[in-house]
């Protein structure tokens, strides 16, 4: 599935006159990408295949940091492109493989290749140290693609390739409005697009999107039920999944104080099972109930009942959403499942009638949260017990739920 990369490459360096870079002459005009200031915004890279590539400081070419492959299994690929409007002229870089090498006719071995604009320049495999290569392009948006593939058995060595220290023949923003052509031509297809424009209607205008190379057709570009403005006015990152972290240290996280403009959009049941923002419903063997032994926060928490062998309870509610996440905190204390002999005593969740995640064993308050489209749904907690025995408190809690609300 094809990913735009939530990683960003270190800064070019314009190099504007024949100097030499490590034995190696670079051409007037060309510009480096060497990642040593790690993931900035420069060259805007896309990772796509089955992995995505990273940057490593176990073997640079040069410096601190090269681009290393990704661990992929047999029949698998993964590729880190980009997109540079050039000068005619060469893009040169440095490449290091250390793979299963091709042995005809048994195996083809574990590659890197080297694409120009869809068209195999090159590949290697086996045991390689860092060699320089140099092409000719031409011209105009070139697409750049370094892929690695792997056969369909066998490794050898690190199973790994790695990129370093690239020349280009044309910088990351040809244009000069403060956004990598890369990003601009991923998403817009064109140098000319309006940038003063706001796409996804998040408040941030597709210039302001481009610099922090956040999604423009998407308000939660990292999907962690925070909208990007939201998350760059309040000095978060909106390519970084950080809803459950604590950014200011105040004891809630992320989401949270993103829900607290919107109160509705919590259940801390202090008000009761249905005193709250939601309307919910018990079904099953028993009532889930109100406790006060082991809330989250606050000092309620909803707690599943008290029910006997093959039976089950269910607290449910159903909720038009918005688009984004729903988040809550769950606590089990049960028997755990023990294959093949017994599938223990679980707490799951269900969306739509369709099970998202289960637990059981003894697990403390944890935080999960999970995708959820605009439009009407059925939310379902079910702790089920299985045909025999019991552990611990045989119960499980859930609190501080958060739903998008419409």
């Amino acid at each position: 599935m094809r990913k735009r990369t939530l990683c960003r490459f270190a800064l070019a360096i314009a190099m504007m006159s024949i100097i030499l870079l490590s034995g190696i002459s670079v051409q007037a005009s060309q510009y480096i990408e060497d990642f040593e200031n790690g993931f900035s915004d420069a060259y805007y890279w896309i990772t796509t295949g089955d992995e995505d590539w990273e940057l490593d400081t176990s073997q640079p070419y040069d410096g601190i940091y090269a681009a290393k492959s990704p661990e992929i299994g047999d029949d698998k690929s993964a590729t880190l492109e980009t997109t540079v409007v050039c000068g005619e002229g060469v893009i040169g870089f440095y490449y290091k493989v250390n793979s299963q090498a091709e042995y005809e006719p048994h195996w083809t071995g574990d590659t890197l290749s080297f694409y120009i604009d869809g068209i195999l320049q090159d590949s290697w495999s086996g045991y390689v140290q860092y060699a320089f290569a140099e092409y000719e392009v031409l011209a105009g948006e070139r697409k750049f693609e370094w892929v690695y593939t792997k056969d369909d058995s066998r490794y050898t060595g690190s199973d790994a390739a790695w990129i370093d220290t690239i020349s280009f023949p044309g910088p990351a923003d040809s244009d000069g409005d403060g956004v990598a052509d890369a990003w601009e031509l991923d998403y817009f297809g064109a140098l000319d697009h309006d940038m003063s424009q706001d796409s996804d209607g998040d408040g941030l205008s597709d210039l302001e999107e481009g610099k922090v190379l956040s999604n423009p057709e998407k308000s939660d570009t990292d999907s962690d039920g925070m909208d990007d403005k939201w998350e760059i006015d309040n000095s978060l990152d909106p390519l970084t999944d950080d809803a459950a972290d604590d950014s200011d240290g105040d004891g809630i996280i992320n989401l949270y104080e993103f829900a607290s403009q919107n109160a509705t959009s919590i259940e801390g049941f202090e008000s009761g099972l249905n005193g709250g923002n939601f309307t919910w419903t018990t079904t099953g063997d028993g009532d889930w109930e109100l406790d006060t032994y082991a809330p989250y926060d606050g000092t309620y928490a909803a707690k599943s009942p008290e029910i006997g062998d093959d039976k089950s309870a269910t607290l449910k509610t159903t909720v038009i959403c918005g688009e984004g996440v729903i988040g809550f905190y769950y606590k089990v204390n049960s028997q755990a499942e023990y294959e093949p002999y017994w599938t223990g005593d679980t707490l799951s969740f269900y969306i739509d009638g369709f099970i998202q995640d289960s637990w059981s064993g003894f697990e403390p308050y944890t935080f999960v949260k999970y995708n959820v489209l605009a439009g009407e749904h059925l939310f379902e907690w079910v702790y089920s017990k299985d045909s025999a025995r019991f552990a611990g408190q045989d119960s499980a809690w859930i609190d501080n739920i958060y739903i998008p609300v419409q």
